[in-house]
């Protein structure tokens, strides 16, 4: 059984080592395996869930579904030539199912959807958070989850390319349409 922690990462043969490690004890059934997944993209993808589904509850929920769909399916892991993506891409899924089942319509300019705050903390944001906080709920989700990844996880570039599959370029891209927008988006607030 896996105790302890994960290095943090100081390349990308550091995340592919880490990846690694991770896939042979989520194959393996290690009972620490998904303590580790968690550690590892716990948080990048609970705040995926919520750039998504715009509510911590519901986040939470898609984000559990996630894990035991992985623990059912550890073949899937196994053959999967990118891990991170895989994960990210089996989050999405998840996210946009639950969307279709509950069918639920967002309200992007709704304030009071703080998905990027803990509730608690919701009454202590100054004006400009809430009103960024609703405008970045107006930019498209692909947008939106890379400028979160960046912003709000510290994620590089290339870690936001290799988690959601896509090219260097496409990351950086989506980041500087999405900043963008915002910027036009506030621009016409004031």
């Amino acid at each position: 059984m896996w105790r302890g922690s994960l290095p943090r990462e100081k390349s990308v043969a550091d995340r592919i080592e880490r990846e690694d490690l991770i896939r042979r004890a989520i194959i393996s059934g290690d009972a620490g395996a998904f303590d580790m997944m968690w550690k590892e993209y716990g948080q990048m993808l609970f705040a995926m869930m919520l750039s998504m589904l715009c509510s911590h509850q519901d986040a939470e929920e898609v984000l559990q579904d996630v894990f035991v769909k992985i623990a059912r399916n550890r073949d899937g892991i196994a053959g999967a030539r990118n891990m991170s993506g895989y994960i990210y891409t089996i989050a999405r899924n998840e996210a946009l199912n639950f969307m279709k089942k509950r069918k639920k319509v967002q309200e992007p300019t709704d304030p009071a959807k703080l998905w990027l705050v803990p509730a608690d903390e919701e009454e202590s944001l100054g004006d400009e958070s809430i009103r960024v906080a609703g405008l970045l709920a107006e930019l498209p989700e692909d947008q939106r989850t890379v400028i979160v990844m960046k912003i709000y996880q510290n994620m590089t570039f290339d870690d936001i390319a290799c988690a959601m599959g896509i090219s260097l370029n496409t990351a950086a891209s989506r980041y500087r349409y999405g900043m963008e927008k915002l910027k036009t988006l506030l621009g016409d607030l004031k």
